[in-house]
């Protein structure tokens, strides 16, 4: 950076605010800014659509593995389903 003062023909009219601090048009790239940006979410896309993936993988896999209740279990009515006594209290179903 150059510390010397600017000259008054700067093209856009307006000299630097401080006396010390001086910009030049080569020191930022706006374009490699947007890049990173449009890579950034290239990459947010991408790891979204393998999380949807393994979601699906996994949700199917563990269906496919579950196994259904015996037939004894499912021909039980809804209060014998309950554990076995001693239950803690305040279940529904546990008389007080």
């Amino acid at each position: 950076m150059s510390t010397e003062p600017h000259s008054s023909g700067h093209p856009t009219g307006r000299g630097p605010r401080h006396a010390d601090v001086a910009f030049e048009e080569r020191d930022i790239k706006p374009s490699t800014i947007y890049w990173y940006l449009f890579a950034l979410g290239l990459a947010t896309a991408g790891a979204l659509l393998i999380a949807i993936f393994v979601l699906r993988f996994t949700s199917n896999l563990a269906v496919s593995s579950d196994v259904p209740p015996p037939p004894s279990r499912v021909a039980q009515s809804k209060d014998a389903r309950m554990p076995p006594e001693p239950r803690l209290q305040g279940v529904p179903g546990h008389p007080n």
